[in-house]
């Protein structure tokens, strides 16, 4: 995870707790609602996790999604 231009970057992998612990220890508010919430980021996004009135989207600017190409060996 990185944090540029006031944004916070984390993978898809990551998990919800070391996300939230990270934004947290960097000064980022309102995120603290989603600590309890098992799994990981890509998770939470894809489901639109949320607790006590608040939503990970509600926090979401932007989302880049990467495919890999199927081949056969």
């Amino acid at each position: 995870m990185r944090v540029e231009n006031n944004r916070v970057f984390a993978d898809a992998g990551v998990t919800m707790g070391r996300f939230v612990d990270f934004c947290v220890q960097r000064g980022f508010k309102g995120v603290e609602m989603l600590a309890g919430i098992p799994g990981t980021v890509g998770g939470a996004l894809m489901m639109n996790a949320g607790a006590y009135g608040g939503e990970i989207s509600d926090f979401l600017v932007d989302v880049e999604i990467l495919r890999a190409a199927l081949c056969s060996i």
